[in-house]
């Protein structure tokens, strides 16, 4: 009885048994593996059925084994045990599989409406593109998929070994932070982007996620701004140089070093506008890397073809001209050499205008192609009319000190002029009247003398004293026919020796008064010379008047006078007082007299040296005085050889 229960246990959970087993066939999709497992057991449960008919219906000669069936029930507890959880793991596998799908089918809904580029790069293979790797990069899915693609073409050169570093660590299951990197797509254009990638499973292997967000525009919007930030920096900093600075050059500098050090820019330099026939524009100031460029380039601000380059443009129109790509712009073909060697890609040339008048122009080169936004050129036209303005400001402050120091200079020298008026009036005065009181007491007494030799020596006096007044006359007559500029007098031939003889004999009793000796030194057979007798006669009496004046009592005055050079030379040396260093130029203005005691203890008016020097010069010759104070005084002048 109980082996027939057993029998029944064991044939109905048989039965369960192949019924899991095809439900398997469903759950994993491997029909022909489970019907066949299920045939098998089936056979098993009818070969048991019918040991259990017979058993019940009393045909079996030979009772089942009540062990062996017990076992056989063991066996198929475990069966359908072992059915049952393989068809639990495979439902949990389909559902897992199920759910994975799903997921990728949502990844992929939301990675297609995705603006940001996403992609799974598998063993360096992109296994899926969404459309916005498509739409930026330029490239078809098909072509993202080849296996000839490589995802490293993707990138600009100078990121590439960044990126391979970053795909070694994703090898190495290591995570990267996000990077920023430049892409290339199929028609050549440079973006920026934001990279974040992560190590995902793909279809049952390792794979990298990667998402790149294009950042072009705000990076190019983050550098206009950075660029704006600059320029207003710059412009802070001009304005500082523009306030502190009180010299045209130093200022002129300054805005040059400000625009480069702290504007960033590579080269700024400023030129005036020349007025000479050509139009030549001329560099005064500059900073930043030059490498002698502008003694190169030849800029004139004409209307030919070295005026039509953007400095002179800017100038003749005054209009900012900027240049965006020097290596394009036809307009800059006769400097492009240059400018190219030197790294200039840019420039801006800005007008200095300041009171309708265009003084030059401010250039401002730049490393980068197209450098100059409309917010940058507005910053830097600010700068140039302030420059501008700072420039007449400046011109205007020095125009305005010269004009107080020529002021309170003319203010001096018309007191001095006042004071000069008044000496000579006194000193004329004195030296005409003195003369002619001597003569009028020496007539006056030769008139009621009675002596012949008495008579004779008092006229002589008389005689001497008109001559005295005479000189000063004469000099007074030439001092007025004297211009104030150098003037040229028509020559003859005159005998050099002869003057000389006859004019030192004029001196003979003056010398003798004195108490001093001549010496002449003069050169036999002398040549003739350009000049005029009476006014080398006055030349060489106002030289002896001052060696008489100026000597010491038992002096000596040597008078040379040789061929040298072309020239006939004359000089008169005394062993008299001398001349300080700092008056021997000063000797030879009109009416000069080195201080107001001399007049008085040496007499004279100042006017000797004056017109000796005046007439030299205008026989093409040169007067020159060579003096120690306390040792005595030369003077000697050349004349050209009459021929």
């Amino acid at each position: 009885m109980v082996v027939r229960y057993i029998l029944a246990v064991s044939v109905l959970l048989q039965f369960t048994a192949a019924f899991l087993a095809l439900k398997l066939i469903r759950v994993t999709g491997r029909r022909a593996a489970w019907i066949l497992i299920a045939a098998a057991i089936l056979l098993m449960a009818v070969r048991r059925s019918i040991t259990l008919y017979r058993l019940a219906s009393g045909h079996v000669l030979l009772q089942p084994d009540p062990t062996a069936e017990l076992v056989a029930l063991v066996i198929s507890v475990l069966m359908v045990a072992g059915i049952a959880k393989i068809s639990s793991l495979f439902l949990s596998i389909k559902q897992s599989e199920e759910a994975l799908r799903e997921s990728e089918e949502k990844f992929r809904g939301l990675a297609e409406k995705s603006p940001n580029m996403i992609f799974i790069n598998m063993k360096g293979r992109i296994v899926y593109a969404n459309e916005a790797c498509q739409e930026i990069l330029g490239y078809r899915r098909e072509e993202f998929y080849s296996p000839d693609f490589n995802f490293l073409s993707l990138i600009a050169p100078e990121c590439a070994d960044l990126v391979k570093a970053n795909f070694e660590r994703h090898a190495k299951g290591r995570e990267v932070p996000p990077v920023e990197y430049t892409l290339i797509t199929k028609e050549g254009k440079r973006i920026v982007g934001l990279h974040t990638t992560k190590l995902i499973r793909y279809e049952g292997e390792s794979a990298v996620l990667g998402i790149i967000a294009d950042i072009t525009e705000r990076k190019r919007a983050e550098e206009e701004l950075r660029r704006v930030n600059r320029g207003l920096k710059m412009l802070s900093a001009f304005n500082q140089t523009l306030v502190r600075t009180m010299d045209e050059p130093s200022l002129l500098r300054n805005t040059c070093r400000v625009i480069v050090e702290v504007g960033g820019y590579r080269f700024a330099w400023i030129g005036f506008a020349e007025s000479d026939e050509e139009k030549t524009v001329r560099p005064v100031a500059q900073a930043g890397y030059e490498k002698g460029y502008l003694d190169t380039v030849h800029i004139v601000w004409s209307d030919t073809e070295q005026g039509r380059g953007p400095t002179g443009t800017a100038i003749r129109t005054g209009k900012s001209i900027v240049c965006k790509k020097m290596l394009t712009d036809p307009r800059y073909s006769p400097w492009r050499s240059e400018a190219s060697e030197r790294g200039y890609a840019s420039s801006i040339a800005l007008p200095l205008i300041a009171r309708d008048q265009t003084l030059g122009a401010l250039n401002v080169y730049a490393r980068e192609p197209d450098a100059f936004d409309s917010e940058e050129v507005k910053l830097l036209v600010e700068l140039a009319d302030d420059l501008a303005y700072g420039i007449m400001a400046l011109r205007t402050r020095a125009e305005h000190e010269r004009s107080e120091k020529a002021l309170k200079t003319a203010w001096q020298e018309l007191k001095s002029l006042d004071e000069l008026k008044s000496n000579i009036i006194t000193n004329v005065g004195h030296e005409l009247r003195t003369p002619l009181t001597i003569a009028n007491s020496a007539l006056e007494l030769a008139s009621d003398e009675e002596d012949p030799k008495e008579k004779n020596m008092l006229l002589k006096m008389a005689e001497n004293a008109l001559s005295r007044q005479n000189i000063v006359v004469e000099n007074l007559i030439e001092a007025a026919s004297m211009k104030p500029h150098k003037m040229k007098l028509p020559p003859a031939p005159v005998n050099m020796d002869q003057i000389i003889t006859l004019v030192c004999d004029e001196f003979i009793r003056t010398l003798k008064k004195h108490d001093l000796t001549i010496e002449l030194r003069v050169e036999k057979e002398l040549p003739l010379v350009k000049a005029d007798n009476t006014k080398l006669k006055l030349i060489l009496r106002n030289l002896l008047e001052n060696a008489i004046k100026f000597n010491k009592k038992g002096g000596k005055i040597i008078l040379k006078a040789r061929k040298k050079d072309g020239v006939v030379e004359v000089c008169v040396r005394d062993t008299g007082i001398g001349i300080p260093k700092d008056e021997q130029e000063k000797i030879f203005d009109r009416l000069y007299q080195m201080d107001s005691s001399t007049s008085r203890v040496y007499g004279g008016i100042g006017m000797g040296l004056a017109i000796a020097k005046t007439i030299v010069e205008g026989f093409d010759g040169k007067l020159t005085v060579s003096s120690e104070p306390g040792e005595g005084s030369s003077f000697c002048f050349t004349l050209p050889i009459y021929e």
